[in-house]
C-alpha cells in the first residue's frame, strides 16, 4: 500500500478558474413606429432609392378593432394629417358590436360620406376616390358604404366591377357587414326593359354589372345605360361606385388616340347623375395624370377651379412637377383629389409605388394626392418635353414658360 501523496507546495497551487458572470439582462424593448420595410429601386446610373414605411392608424378616429394585416404608409408621407371627422354614422353601433369592419376601412367610410355631403361649383355633388392596396378590403368598405346609405333611405345602389362573378364577392361582402336584407341583381339576367316593370321588378337594392355591361346595348337599340338612368331618375343621390375604375382610363388618350366607349360611358352616367354620390375605387386608378379623366367628380379641374378642363389641368400638373424638380429638386407635390389613401402592407413588394407617376396617395384635407417626385431631367430633356407638352395644353410657349415660373404650391393652394 503507497504513502498517501503530499500536498502541493503553495507556489505550485493553481486554483481553477471563476465561472464566468451571468450575462446582463436584454435591454427594455424600444416602442417602435417605424415597420422594418424598405423599398429600394434601381436608378439607371446604378444608385439606389430607398423608402422607408411606418406604421398607419386612423390618426383621428378611434371606431373598430385594428386592421388585421399591417399597414404602412411611406414615412414622407406620415406628416400628411387628414381632416376632422364630422360625419356621424348611422351604423356605426353595428359596427362596433360587430367589428365587421377594422378601424382602417370605418376611417375611409366616415371621409366618404363626409365629402359626399359636398357640392362642386358646377352643381355636381363631389365624389371620392378610395386608392387602397391589396389587403385593406375595398369591398368591404363598399358594402359599409351601401349599408349606411340603405338606413339613411337610400335603397338603390349602381356597383360597376370588371367581372360578373365578382356578385358573388359583393353578396358576401354585404353579408359580413351586415346587410343581409340588401339584394344585389346581375344586370346580365335581367332584359332590357325598364328595371321596375313587371318583367324585371327591381325596385330597389344593388344593381351589378360590368363595364362591358355598361356599354351593352340590345339588338333593337336599347341600352343597360340608359336603362339604369331610367331606374334611377334624375334625382337620384345614391350610390355609383366605379369598382377597379382604372377601365375607364382611357377617356383622355395618348395624340393621335380615340376615347375608349367604356371611358365615355362612364363620364356619361356622371353627367346623366349630377346628384349620385360616386365611388371612385382602384389601387392604381391615379397611377398616371392622364388616366384620371374620367374623375370629374373630384373637383380637380372646370368651374370653380385654375384649370378651364382635364387638358389643360394635366399639362399644367406636368409641367409644374418638372418646374419643381428644377427649382428645388426632389420635391413632394400635392393635389386635393377627396379623401383618399393607398397603403403598402408590410413585407410586400411594390416598387412602383415609387415611380412618380405612381407615387403612394395620403389622406388629407378633401383627400391630398401626394407624391414623392424625382426627376433627374437635364435642361436639353426639359426643353423636348415641353415641346412635346405644348399641343396637349393648348398654351404657347410663353405661357407655359408663365406656368412654369408659377410656384407650385401656390397654384394649388
Amino acid at each position: 500500500m503507497g504513502m498517501p501523496s503530499a500536498p502541493l507546495p503553495p507556489h505550485l497551487y493553481q486554483p481553477p478558474p471563476p465561472p464566468p458572470p451571468p450575462p446582463p439582462p436584454p435591454p427594455p424593448p424600444e416602442e417602435v413606429n417605424e415597420v422594418a420595410v424598405e423599398v429600394e429601386r434601381e436608378e439607371g446610373e446604378g444608385g439606389t432609392a430607398v423608402e422607408t414605411f411606418t406604421d398607419y392608424r386612423p390618426p383621428k378616429l378611434s371606431i373598430g378593432p385594428s386592421h388585421p394585416d399591417p399597414v404602412v404608409e411611406t414615412s414622407s408621407l406620415s406628416a400628411v394629417q387628414p381632416p376632422e371627422p364630422t360625419y356621424d354614422l348611422m351604423i356605426k353601433d353595428d359596427l362596433e358590436s360587430s367589428e365587421a369592419l377594422s378601424c382602417l376601412q370605418i376611417e375611409t367610410l366616415v371621409y366618404a360620406c363626409q365629402r359626399h355631403v359636398q357640392h362642386l361649383p358646377d352643381g355636381a355633388r363631389a365624389g371620392f376616390f378610395i386608392g387602397d392596396g391589396a389587403g385593406v378590403g375595398k369591398g368591404r368598405t363598399i358594402a359599409g358604404l351601401i349599408f349606411e346609405n340603405w338606413h339613411h333611405g337610400r335603397r338603390k345602389a349602381l356597383w360597376i366591377s370588371v367581372g360578373s362573378d365578382l356578385k358573388f364577392d359583393a353578396r358576401r361582402d354585404l353579408d359580413d357587414v351586415g346587410a343581409m336584407c340588401i339584394e344585389v341583381h346581375a344586370l346580365n339576367k335581367l332584359p332590357y326593359s325598364k328595371l321596375n316593370s313587371k318583367a324585371c321588378g327591381v325596385r330597389e337594392g344593388v344593381i351589378f354589372l360590368t363595364y362591358s355591361c355598361l356599354i351593352a346595348s340590345s339588338e333593337n337599340g336599347r341600352s343597360r345605360l340608359k336603362q339604369l338612368v331610367q331606374w334611377c331618375g334624375s334625382k337620384y343621390d345614391g350610390l355609383v361606385i366605379f369598382d377597379e375604375c382604372h377601365k375607364a382610363k382611357n377617356l383622355i388618350p395618348e395624340s393621335g388616340g380615340q376615347p375608349t366607349q367604356t371611358g365615355k360611358a362612364v363620364l356619361e352616367i356622371q353627367a346623366q347623375l349630377p346628384e349620385a354620390r360616386v365611388i371612385y375605387c382602384s389601387a392604381t386608378g391615379a397611377s398616371e395624370t392622364r388616366n384620371m379623366g374620367y374623375m370629374v367628380r373630384l373637383g380637380l379641374w372646370g368651374a370653380g377651379t385654375c384649370f378651364l378642363d382635364f387638358r389643360h389641368f394635366l399639362g399644367s400638373v406636368r409641367f409644374q412637377i418638372l418646374f419643381s424638380w428644377r427649382k428645388k429638386g426632389p420635391t413632394v407635390w400635392s393635389k386635393r383629389l377627396g379623401a383618399n389613401k393607398k397603403f403598402l402592407q408590410e413585407g410586400e413588394e411594390e416598387e412602383g409605388s415609387l415611380d412618380p407617376d405612381n407615387a403612394p396617395p395620403a389622406i388629407s384635407d378633401h383627400g391630398l394626392q401626394t407624391a414623392q417626385v424625382e426627376l433627374p431631367v437635364s435642361s436639353t430633356a426639359e426643353g423636348a418635353l415641353m415641346t412635346d407638352l405644348l399641343p396637349e395644353t393648348g398654351l404657347s410657349s410663353s405661357e407655359a414658360r408663365v406656368d412654369l415660373d408659377a410656384d407650385f404650391d401656390d397654384l394649388f393652394a
